[in-house]
């Protein structure tokens, strides 16, 4: 998977002082009322190496296997006013926060 996160997301994401910081993309197929859809979520977690995509300088991203499959092999993380998740074919968030694992 090529993934690349902008300058401004790597900032945001090291405000959270931890060494290593390990983000977790999780994504869930959920249910509405007529429809299916996929949400996303950023969350603080335990390194797993088999699940990482992305290491820089301490700093590793990583995603559950359902993520990787829905995603497909390109992936821009940015950061305006919350946090981004690009793919060459949609946005697939916007607004997001990192949570804590919990």
């Amino acid at each position: 998977m090529e993934l690349s996160v902008t300058e401004h997301a790597e900032q945001e994401m090291r405000r959270i002082h931890a060494n290593p910081l390990i983000i977790r993309i999780h994504a869930e197929q959920s249910s509405g009322t007529c429809s299916l859809f996929v949400e996303f979520a950023l969350i603080v977690d335990e390194l797993k190496h088999e699940d990482v995509v992305y290491e820089k300088d301490g700093l590793f991203i990583q995603m559950n296997a359902f993520a990787k499959e829905y995603i497909g092999n390109k992936l821009k993380i940015d950061y305006n006013n919350g946090f981004r998740l690009i793919s060459p074919n949609e946005t697939l968030g916007y607004g997001m926060s990192i949570q804590k694992k919990g």
